[in-house]
């Protein structure tokens, strides 16, 4: 467990058992995962009816989502076209975000939040990465990828997309659209080597792997 988040949560909510916090640590799949929800959300008084907003730290930075509350589950009720906030997304900037129950202080600057504290003692995670799949000719002179089902040459045409920090299982992180047409990323690994991806709107291929945690 994260001792110096656990000290720091307890600080904001003194004398409130752990259960009853709106600001807690709590683990998904293999990863401590901070979750924190704002009191002054919505009708309900308790954490149960406050949205949860999530951050994980994975490959040195910090990511986060947001995810409905717990009396109506772990998936939002999206319309067409809505953007998921469920999906982990990239902190901007440094990765220090001002928690809103802190603020700043008398003096102007930033106050040290939870965040902070926990951006530094997590444990890092990989990430998933996906670039284009490289194939050698026949000849074994010249290395090229798929796209949009054409092959040209690998030289000048790789892209390196990030998906997403890997708290579980790294197959079941979700793809980026493609970079060429927009459609969805699907598994294709039958007769191709595993880790093999293809777009299902245009046939570009791509390659899923996972780096090292930094």
């Amino acid at each position: 467990m994260l001792h110096l988040t656990l000290y720091e949560l307890a600080r904001y909510e003194p004398d409130t058992i752990p259960s009853e916090r709106f600001n807690r640590l709590v683990r998904v799949e293999a990863a401590e995962v901070l979750e924190m929800r704002d009191p002054n959300e919505g009708q309900g008084g308790g954490p149960e009816t406050k949205s949860r907003h999530q951050y994980v730290r994975a490959g040195g930075m910090i990511w986060r989502r947001r995810l409905p509350a717990d009396s109506v589950g772990d998936e939002w009720r999206l319309q067409p076209g809505d953007e998921d906030p469920a999906r982990w997304e990239l902190l901007d900037g440094d990765g220090h975000v001002r928690n809103p129950l802190t603020g700043l202080d008398r003096g102007g600057s930033r106050t040290r939040s939870v965040i902070d504290v926990y951006a530094e003692e997590a444990h890092d995670h990989p990430l998933v990465i996906v670039e284009r799949q490289v194939m050698v000719t026949l000849d074994g002179d010249d290395r090229e990828v798929c796209i949009r089902g054409e092959y040209v040459s690998a030289e000048k045409n790789q892209i390196e997309l990030l998906a997403g920090p890997c708290v579980g299982a790294w197959w079941d992180v979700p793809l980026p659209p493609c970079p060429d047409c927009g459609g969805e990323i699907v598994w294709a690994e039958a007769g191709y080597v595993p880790g093999t991806r293809r777009c299902v709107a245009c046939g570009s291929r791509f390659s899923v792997q996972t780096t090292a945690a930094l």
